[in-house]
């Protein structure tokens, strides 16, 4: 599936020269359209038009790069998911591994009443 951004390097590709002013050459908007295609837009956006790279600039293009790589696209929505799923695998594990004796101590010892304030 083909996202927005890489719809609008597209668009920009052949219905502008910004790619071509802001690269000197096409290995970099194409290395960009595969892995940075926000990144890609957003610095030839600012090389083409005199904008310095400092300042609110840089901000731009590191949450651009930020964005990309650990955007949801990445999965990043599934990680606390997938830390859930383990733990509960390693709970399981560790349970059925405690003998019956520890087991049946350590719920014995366990006051609630302990930890409430």
């Amino acid at each position: 599936m083909v996202s927005f951004p890489r719809l609008v390097l597209v668009g920009m590709w052949l219905l502008s020269t910004i790619l071509q002013r802001a690269y000197h050459g096409m290995l970099i908007p194409i290395l960009g359209f595969i892995f940075l295609p926000i990144t890609t837009i957003a610095y030839a956006w600012m090389v083409t038009h005199g904008m310095p790279l400092e300042g609110v600039n840089v901000i731009i293009l590191v949450v651009a790069v930020l964005r990309e790589t650990a955007g949801p696209d990445n999965h990043s929505r599934q990680i606390p998911r997938l830390l859930a799923l383990t733990n509960a695998v390693r709970c399981r594990a560790l349970s059925s591994s405690i003998s019956p004796s520890i087991r049946a101590r350590a719920s014995s010892s366990f006051r609630p009443d302990r930890y409430s304030s």
